[in-house]
């Protein structure tokens, strides 16, 4: 299938660089996309200067992650992407794991993650939200034998292989969440819409959580909450909001009160 590998970075040249390496056949090199969110670090230069055949397309400002993802996703179904896999810059992953990707049926689809946690290997794999706080969860496990094809309401859009019928049936990303949230977003409509997503437990993804956009900052905090707020209003039904914005209230109260303590303590 024309599939086409979409890559956003944003002064992150070390990390997208490390990424582009893995793609060690150069017909998957002719169809990956690095959208630049306007970095300042000289990387777009470098990705060039390093992978000469590869499409860039320069955005003069970050945009975030939907709109700057939406631009690269524009590009790819004009020039015929059948499915376009969209992929963090800080994954690593093995060609047997890509293949199976790549290779898997399903509308929407995801790998299993795994990441480090408190020196323990965890595994990641997908997640739902739940329909009254509004907020979403992961379902995670240390044992790797467990992990099974699944149904899910999404998937993470670290790695997330989408078919183009999704997309010419309920648009692009909502260009609203700058940052989080947008892949649950995306996910929920798809599901309204009639598509399956769904986990391909024969791939399995390595993510270095936070290299990308710093996890715990105070910026992402805020365009945490920011996101789960506008999500709340979008997608859960009006007589359960006053219970999601409830249990966002005290989300914010929380995160308050954590950065007063972290502040004292420096």
């Amino acid at each position: 299938m024309n599939i086409f590998i979409l890559i956003l970075n944003y002064n992150r040249k070390k990390e997208t660089l490390k990424c582009l390496k893995l793609f060690n056949k150069p017909d998957y090199l002719k169809n990956i996309i690095v959208i630049d969110n306007g970095s300042q670090d000289n990387s777009v230069n470098a990705i060039s200067g390093n992978y000469p055949k590869i499409k860039i397309i320069e955005n003069k400002q970050n945009l975030g992650f939907s709109k700057g993802m939406n631009v690269g996703i524009k590009y790819a179904l004009e020039k015929g992407a059948e499915k376009i896999l969209l992929l963090n810059n800080d994954i690593e992953f093995t060609p047997k794991s890509f293949r199976a990707l790549i290779n898997s049926e399903g509308n929407i689809v995801g790998p299993v993650l795994q990441f480090e946690r408190n020196g323990e290997t965890v595994y990641d794999f997908g997640g739902h939200f739940n329909k009254f706080t509004g907020r979403t969860y992961h379902e995670e496990t240390t044992v790797r034998n467990k992990i099974k094809a699944r149904n899910l309401d999404y998937v993470s859009g670290a790695v997330i292989l989408i078919k183009r019928e999704v997309f010419e049936k309920i648009g692009l990303f909502d260009e609203r969440f700058f940052l989080y949230y947008e892949d649950a977003d995306f996910c929920y409509r798809a599901k309204k819409a009639g598509f399956i997503v769904k986990l391909e437990p024969k791939s399995i993804f390595f993510h270095k959580l936070g290299a990308t956009s710093g996890r715990n900052s105070k910026i992402t905090l805020c365009h945490n909450l920011r996101s789960n707020l506008l999500f709340i209003n979008k997608n859960i039904i009006w007589f359960k909001r006053p219970i999601a914005w409830g249990y966002w209230g005290l989300l914010v109260i929380k995160v308050i009160c954590n950065q007063l303590l972290a502040s004292f303590r420096d």
